[in-house]
């Protein structure tokens, strides 16, 4: 989504919902937005900073969040691979979305379509001398891949707080 209302509706219907959960009470949670969006990143950082108990994540110092490299990318890939055969990954079953174009299920839906669509795309270089790029995709024309990135950088993210628990003591 590129609205910047929506995006701040989602935020906060997340966080609240979370925060309302008696389970998560005495929870503490982190908030880790892509920082290679040029500025968002700053923009979504400024929308946490009045929920309580809500922490930003920084990878680096210089920034918010986290890269998207095209080795995490292919990490994201491997581990979310061995989520869904070993049945590692599970969706809540009150889902929610704040697009009131979009439903739930549209997401999910859309979550499946971009999965299928994954897969190693080949840029050629552009003379004798360059190298060809090859990159792991869920584009295709003018198809996006956001979903699925998305769902991959929490496993990814999640797995290396819980190898390295002391990540959190900068966020």
């Amino acid at each position: 989504m590129r609205n910047e209302r929506e995006e701040y509706q989602l935020i906060h219907c997340h966080y609240n919902k979370l925060a309302n959960n008696p389970i998560l009470k005495q929870s503490r949670f982190i908030f880790i937005p892509e920082n290679n969006l040029g500025m968002e990143h700053h923009h979504l950082d400024a929308m946490v900073q009045d929920i309580d108990k809500v922490e930003t994540f920084w990878e680096t110092s210089k920034k918010p969040g986290i890269s998207k490299t095209e080795k995490s990318t292919r990490e994201y890939q491997f581990l979310l691979s061995n989520c869904l055969a070993q049945s590692g990954l599970r969706f809540d079953r009150d889902l929610f979305t704040v697009t009131r174009e979009r439903s739930p299920m549209f997401m999910l839906d859309m979550l499946q379509d971009q999965m299928s669509r994954f897969h190693w795309a080949v840029k050629k270089g552009g003379d004798e001398h360059s190298k060809d790029r090859v990159k792991l995709t869920g584009k295709i024309g003018n198809q996006q891949d956001d979903l699925l990135i998305a769902v991959s950088m929490v496993i990814y993210v999640g797995r290396m707080i819980i190898r390295d628990p002391a990540r959190l003591e900068n966020a």
